[in-house]
């Protein structure tokens, strides 16, 4: 059974049956379907044509008999008996109007009895009995409608006599100032329904006139149509429409009898008309079914004929390959896959050829610019490869700028982390495209956290740098509503300590609180700020009371801010206000991801609004419980379920930082060292440190594999700080030295 599934001519062979079952099926019962609606509207249309013709024709010959009818009461001798009175009442003139009676009925065959009526002399001439009075006339029920209903002139009017259904034309006699006689003309409705209806019924067809109370004047319905049915069909106002009675249903058209207000309708049950569409269908079906099945037969032999040729090929790829067609084997359908085994193995090695400098190219580039800035340089062979992805590798003019955030908190409340990284990715390509627009090289550089790198060459004007970062500003604001804060390095950074400028970059960012200003930050802001003072207090109380406010002890944190003050109050004032700011400056650049800067923006300004020292004490003592309150909020609320994720990614970006630890992670996402080690145990289940020591090793593994750069440079790209760091971590987890492992991992490779 396998090798019968497994032979190629029999699969495609099948495959075109599925194809030609699927294309002719759906495409006979959409003919057949389309014949049936072009039969169907076909039959509707002729149906329609032979109503009208039909309408038009009945008219015509009731305007027929009412001319007739005036004719025949315009004769002297039956007008003159019409005119007659008891007085001179003549038999003479009776026995004339009689045979001018006989000789008009001879001439028109639709008039089966013609009566006139004298209602002077009180005597009825009928053209079949005689002359006799109105008592002994049978026909009550016209007399009544002509003496006491009196008709309208010339109308048709429809009665009952000796249990036949008849039809008459009452004529008025017209000479007299009042009606004193009436001319009948009684019509044959058998005639006027053999000769206007039936000679049109097509067998299918049926046609009946209805009067004003939704009787049958002439012609026939089906049997199933009822008093109710009757009065359903004479409310529809259409000229056609369909009607389901008793489980059939009926075409009907219906036209206006224009003479007397009547309607004409034909009745089609359309079961009856529909048979001998169906009868073509199943012709066109049987048609269809017939081509598949020849379609069949010429697929087989052609699928036989051609496919002994890939039964070749697929030998010969195996044969070419052997075991390294993984999939040959596993699978029925051996040939087909053989080859598309075989086919794929190629692409694929031509495919890795390529990949590096095609598909990755743009995440290797990011890694090595993120290996410069974090490193401070590169090595000359990182360098060679970088110069072929940028030519800002070769740049001795590099300036670097850094767009950091404003309103960090507010920004992670309002977006999820998969978002904020698409809007800085987003920043990075508006400032990117300005600066390309500008005729200058850029890249940008995300590093995590709460900014973005703008590496960029500043061969020009120190004013054109400074425009492009603020047209960049501005349309980061106008497209993505995010407002940032730019700082901006001295030319010629290249030639300094890249890691050095960053640092230092980025800390000028945090300058914004003092002046409030929109403005591009630089070293000179800084430098100004503290020119001209010596400050001889020492720092690390600060840095000891953001440490504490991380942690969340409050206690502490107030005991050191009274420290802290205690020495302010030894200063001048100038030192003192100096000291100030650059404690703002500090408690700002910390706490920029959990707090608002904008609540103490302006620093100079704002310091002014307190009186002394123990009222800017008392408001720092309020802020920390705040920024405490706040920290912890972020931390049970929504950010915490996508913290560890953060920090993750903030590994993987920082992996070739020697200087990574838990606490400088800690530093730029705005918590406790501690905290985010629990967060991020309580995640993955691994510690931190053991999470980045992994994610080194990995790295390590991977360089060792697919390159052949060496040990030394790999651990350096790796993110160790020393060779026997290296080395030691490394055996350590894997039991084997880098060596070792490239060996193995090299000669498994060429086994397969």
């Amino acid at each position: 059974m396998r090798n019968i599934i497994g032979k190629s001519y029999l699969r495609i062979f099948f495959y075109l049956a599925v194809f030609f079952t699927v294309i002719i099926i759906p495409f006979s019962y959409f003919l057949t379907n389309q014949y049936s609606k072009q039969a169907l509207t076909e039959i509707n249309d002729f149906i329609s044509e032979k109503t009208d013709s039909l309408s038009q024709s009945f008219d015509y010959m009731l305007d027929n008999l009412q001319s007739y009818g005036l004719t025949m009461s315009q004769d002297p001798y039956i007008s003159s008996w019409l005119k007659e009175d008891l007085e001179t009442e003549d038999p003479l003139i009776a026995k004339e109007a009689l045979r001018s009676l006989m000789n008009f009925m001879s001439l028109q065959p639709f008039i089966s009895a013609t009566y006139l009526v004298n209602t002077k002399t009180g005597n009825v001439l009928d053209s079949v009995e005689g002359i006799h009075s109105l008592a002994e006339f049978k026909d009550r029920e016209l007399f009544n409608n002509a003496i006491t209903h009196r008709p309208a002139f010339l109308a048709f009017q429809r009665f009952e006599y000796d249990g036949r259904s008849l039809l008459a034309l009452i004529i008025p006699s017209a000479q007299l100032k009042e009606n004193r006689g009436y001319l009948v003309m009684v019509l044959d409705r058998s005639l006027l329904q053999k000769y206007l209806l039936q000679n049109r019924n097509n067998g299918n067809t049926e046609f009946s006139i209805l009067d004003e109370q939704h009787s049958i004047v002439v012609g026939d319905v089906p049997s199933e149509f009822d008093h109710a049915a009757m009065n359903r069909i004479a409310e529809e106002s259409e000229e056609q429409f369909t009607v389901k009675i008793k489980g059939n249903v009926y075409l009907i058209h219906h036209k206006k009898i224009q003479t007397e207000n009547w309607q004409l309708y034909s009745i089609v049950k359309l079961k009856d008309v529909s048979g001998r569409v169906d009868r073509f269908q199943s012709k066109i079906l049987l048609s269809c079914l017939i081509l598949l099945i020849l379609l069949f037969i010429g697929a087989f032999w052609n699928s036989k004929r051609s496919m002994g040729r890939f039964s070749v090929l697929a030998k010969q790829l195996q044969n070419l390959f052997g075991a390294r067609l993984q999939y040959a084997n596993r699978t029925p359908f051996e040939e087909f896959t053989i080859i598309k085994s075989g086919l794929d193995y190629m692409m694929n090695n031509l495919e890795e050829m390529n990949s590096s400098r095609r598909n990755y190219q743009g995440l290797i580039k990011a890694e090595y610019l993120r290996h410069w800035i974090l490193h401070g340089s590169i090595s000359d062979a990182m360098r060679t490869e970088l110069a072929y992805m940028t030519d800002l590798a070769n740049n001795t003019d590099l300036n670097l700028a850094v767009f950091r955030i404003t309103g960090y908190s507010l920004f992670c409340e309002k977006y999820d982390y998969g978002s904020r990284k698409l809007l800085k990715y987003s920043i990075g390509n508006i400032a990117q495209e300005i600066f390309m627009n500008g005729g200058y090289l850029c890249e940008p550089v995300d590093l995590g956290s709460d900014h973005l790198v703008l590496l960029f060459g500043c061969d020009t004007a120190k004013d054109s740098m400074l425009g492009l970062l603020h047209e960049a500003a501005k349309q980061i604001g106008n497209w993505l509503g995010i407002q940032v804060v730019m700082a901006i390095g001295e030319q010629g950074a290249i030639r300094e300590d890249l890691r050095t400028v960053y640092d230092r970059i980025y800390d000028l960012t945090f300058m914004s609180f003092l002046s409030g200003e929109s403005k591009i930050y630089m070293q000179e802001d800084y430098d100004q700020l503290v020119k001209g003072h010596i400050v001889t207090l020492d720092e690390s109380l600060i840095q000891e009371v953001i440490g504490l406010v991380k942690s969340g002890d409050r206690d502490r944190t107030h005991k050191v801010v009274e420290r802290l003050f205690g020495q302010l109050q030894t200063l001048p004032y100038t030192e003192c206000k100096v000291y100030l700011n650059i404690m703002l400056f500090r408690i700002v650049k910390a706490f920029s991801k959990v707090m608002d800067e904008n609540d103490i923006k302006e620093g100079n300004q704002f310091l002014e609004k307190f009186d002394s020292l123990t009222e800017i004490k008392q408001w720092m003592l309020k802020e920390m419980d705040q920024i405490i309150d706040l920290a912890q909020a972020q931390t049970t609320g929504g950010r915490k379920n996508e913290l560890a994720p953060e920090i993750a990614d903030y590994v993987d970006l920082h992996l070739h930082d020697s200087m990574l630890t838990v606490e400088e992670i800690a530093e730029h996402l705005g918590y406790s060292g501690g905290y985010i080690r629990q967060i991020f145990k309580d995640t993955y289940q691994i510690t931190l440190s053991d999470f980045i020591l992994q994610k080194r090793v990995d790295r390590v593994k991977e360089l060792l594999v697919t390159s052949d750069m060496p040990i030394i440079d790999i651990a350096e790209r790796s993110g160790f700080q020393s060779r026997t760091t290296f080395f030691t971590a490394f055996k350590r987890v894997t039991k084997m030295t880098p060596s070792q492992y490239r060996e193995q991992t090299t000669s498994t490779n060429d086994k397969k």
